[in-house]
């Protein structure tokens, strides 16, 4: 995806009122040391696409949206760069009848300034391989707003809100 192609018309707008909907298989094996900015962003990733339709699972936003539904009051683009390179290093493994299966959440991450329009746009794309993950989901998922997991404050907080909606109707599940 080129910065040159892009505008505020063609990326996706950033609403707390977003929703999430995601596979029980992802949620099982998700990373759970990712760190709360991790999380946010995987948070966003999952908010901005829709799991019914595979071709969209590029996703463009604004940092000024990102900055203004996180209510940062300034943003370090540092700290971004580094989020960035740590969600690219993310692997989600999957348990099978005859051992396991690793592959990488994302495959790319994009931080660019359009010089047409002056404003900086985020550009997130996973992995192929976790696509029947994300995508055309048919049974086994759940779903929650956006907003619900941006605003608690730390990871193992948001880790146990999905596994409280993952298993919202099961009645009960025994965690060690």
């Amino acid at each position: 995806m080129s910065v040159k192609n892009t505008n505020k018309n063609n990326a996706q707008k950033l609403s707390e009122n977003n929703w999430i909907i995601k596979s029980n298989t992802l949620n099982e094996i998700r990373n759970n040391q990712m760190t709360i900015a991790q999380q946010r962003f995987f948070c966003i990733y999952q908010s901005k696409i829709n799991p019914t339709k595979i071709n969209s699972r590029k996703v463009v936003f604004t940092l000024s949206e990102y900055i203004r539904i996180m209510q940062f009051k300034q943003l370090n683009i540092t700290r971004i760069e580094e989020t960035a390179h740590s969600l690219l290093k993310l692997i989600a493994t999957f348990k099978t009848e005859t051992g396991f299966k690793c592959y990488q959440l994302f495959k790319m991450f994009e931080l660019s300034k359009n010089p047409n329009d002056g404003e900086w746009y985020v550009y997130i794309d996973c992995h192929d391989e976790i696509l029947p993950y994300m995508f055309e989901l048919r049974k086994y998922f759940f779903k929650y707003q956006l907003w619900n997991a941006l605003r608690l404050n730390s990871g193992n907080q948001i880790r146990m809100y999905e596994i409280l909606k993952q298993y919202e109707h099961a009645g009960a599940r025994e965690i060690n």
